[in-house]
């Protein structure tokens, strides 16, 4: 049977399927339909199960770990002392190492907040029943509430204080997100196809996007029924999709883990039994035998082509065009994926472009860094050897840059480092490598410069650093020590020039430091005849 070919593979698939399969479907079809639907129903349930015990174990310990944290600092002895405003230090630094926490409040034993890490103190929040617990002695986890001093959704881990007699002096609280539980509960994913998601004691959704709609007629989870293990029921999302669901308890009352799947991916599984269909199949097969050779020959003379590209492609072979492809009675379908699969290898090209750029440039500067230089230096040296050009390295060290960063902290530290960059970028010449060593050095590589071009330029960049308003220090607030060394136009080609180089211009900065800092230097040694070991006394 030959098929036009202007049909779309689907069309193609669909005539011999249905040929290849109609024999055996029949035979098959009363017997499929009664075993695989309880099967599959039996297999969903195993896999759901299992997923949830693995998950509920995860989750469990999470929320169990956040309560202790807050039952940890309400025993702090801060909290018992007459003035409990001793603890507010230790509220903040707590926030600060916990950020699952939106903050942490101090409610008195009249219901009043008296340390509160968000809002103002001051606010009643006795009649919530997590004070109302606490004044019982116990911790508690709430559902899913909103902020009285917020209006955010929110879930309370609280924790009783009490005095040093026993006496009830209030409770610690700490808000979180239902974000972060959604992470929480999104860490203990599985290989699992349906999805999870959390419920609290009302039946909200604290974590995952699930919405709910009741499934007239059919099973639905109750409190009741899930004090024990697992409970399965059904239900209706919001698009109309009929959901297969089971529930677990958590040790939190009343909190249940549920896992779904649509119930019609239980029948779009793979359905036929290999060994009653592969006997009817063998009819079929020799039947159908000569269209499926030459609909593969068709299949093969698109894909296999691909498929060897593919393999050049992953070798790194990104620049090798696509070959010839045959047209006319290919299926539209492979010939929109050959068109396809060269737009993303160009984009694969553009993209392994981008990446390169990346690893060779210094991500807080946007100069080139120690890598490239590493990997250019040598080969502008070299070039400027053989050339008979002369060459400079100028190396640039920011003056007590240690004691910006301790005194005004790393952020303000890479402020600086950036800012300095940028006046750098503005200063050099456009034929200059310039890049950031490391730390706080920069390296700027200079060809067909004499030694005295390099002092002009090496006193033009320290000025500009110096005048250089750099947020948030005034002008002068950042000087460089600049060490400068220089190559001969007679210097014979070596592989160790440029290493040569860079520890002369090192020697020079040292030279410049030990001067005073904000200077320029120029090292007496000579990278062609010796190494010029640094003396960094």
């Amino acid at each position: 049977m030959l098929l036009p070919p202007s049909w779309p593979l689907r069309s193609h698939l669909r005539v011999h399927a249905l040929v290849s399969t109609l024999l055996p479907c029949l035979l098959m079809a009363g017997f499929l339909s009664y075993y695989l639907s309880e099967r599959l129903h039996e297999r969903y349930a195993a896999e759901m199960l299992l997923t949830l015990k693995l998950q509920r174990h995860f989750v469990d310990t999470w929320l169990a770990d956040r309560q202790r944290d807050v039952i940890r600092l309400a025993d702090q002895p801060e909290l018992k002392a007459p003035d409990p405003a001793q603890a507010e230090g230790d509220f903040r630094r707590f926030v600060a190492v916990m950020p699952e926490f939106r903050g942490l409040v101090y409610v008195d034993a009249l219901g009043l907040t008296v340390l509160d890490t968000v809002a103002k103190p001051g606010l009643y929040l006795g009649d919530r029943v997590y004070f109302k617990e606490g004044r019982q002695g116990r911790p508690y986890i709430t559902d899913l509430i909103v902020g009285r001093a917020t209006g955010a959704r929110l879930i309370i881990f609280s924790a009783p204080v009490q005095g040093p007699g026993g006496e009830f002096r209030g409770i610690v609280f700490a808000p979180i997100s239902p974000d972060v539980i959604v992470q929480a509960v999104g860490g203990a994913r599985l290989d699992y196809e349906g999805q999870t998601f959390l419920l609290d004691r009302v039946g909200a959704v604290v974590a995952g996007d699930e919405q709910l709609v009741p499934n007239p007629g059919a099973a639905q989870p109750s409190q009741e029924g899930l004090q024990g293990e697992a409970q399965e029921f059904t239900y209706l999302r919001r698009d109309g999709t009929a959901m297969m669901a089971m529930a677990l308890p958590l040790s939190v009352p009343g909190w249940r883990l549920v896992a779904a799947t649509p119930k019609e991916t239980l029948r779009d599984a793979v359905r036929p039994v290999v060994g009653v269909v592969f006997a009817a199949g063998i009819v079929s097969f020799v039947v159908l035998l000569p269209l499926v050779l030459g609909f593969a020959r068709r299949i093969g003379a698109v894909v296999e082509p691909l498929a060897d590209h593919a393999s050049q492609l992953a070798q790194g072979r990104y620049d090798l065009p696509l070959p010839a492809l045959p047209t006319g009675r290919v299926p539209r379908e492979l010939d929109t994926l050959a068109r396809t699969y060269e737009i993303m290898r160009e984009k694969i090209v553009l993209d392994v472009s981008a990446l390169e750029t990346m690893a060779l440039t210094d991500a807080l500067t946007n100069l080139p860094n120690r890598r490239y230089l590493m990997e250019e230096g040598p080969r502008l040296v070299e070039l400027c050897a053989r050339t008979r050009l002369s060459c400079a390295c100028l190396l640039l060290d920011l003056d007590n840059f240690k004691a910006v960063n301790d005194l005004h902290g790393h952020a303000t530290g890479d402020l600086v480092l950036a800012g300095v960059a940028s006046v750098l970028r503005r200063t050099a010449r456009g034929a200059d490598i310039l890049g950031r060593l490391g730390g706080e050095e920069f390296l700027l590589l200079c060809a067909d410069t004499t030694r005295e071009d390099a002092l002009i330029l090496a006193q033009r960049v320290r000025e500009a650093v110096k005048d250089a308003r750099i947020a948030p220090l005034n002008a002068g607030g950042v000087t460089v020590s600049v060490g400068v060394a220089t190559l001969n136009t007679f210097v014979q080609p070596s592989g160790v020039l440029f290493d040569r180089l860079l520890v002369a211009a090192d020697t020079a900065m040292y030279q410049a430091k030990a001067a005073g800092r904000d200077q320029v230097a120029v090292s007496p040694c000579d990278p062609d005849t010796s190494a010029c070991t640094p003396d960094k006394r």
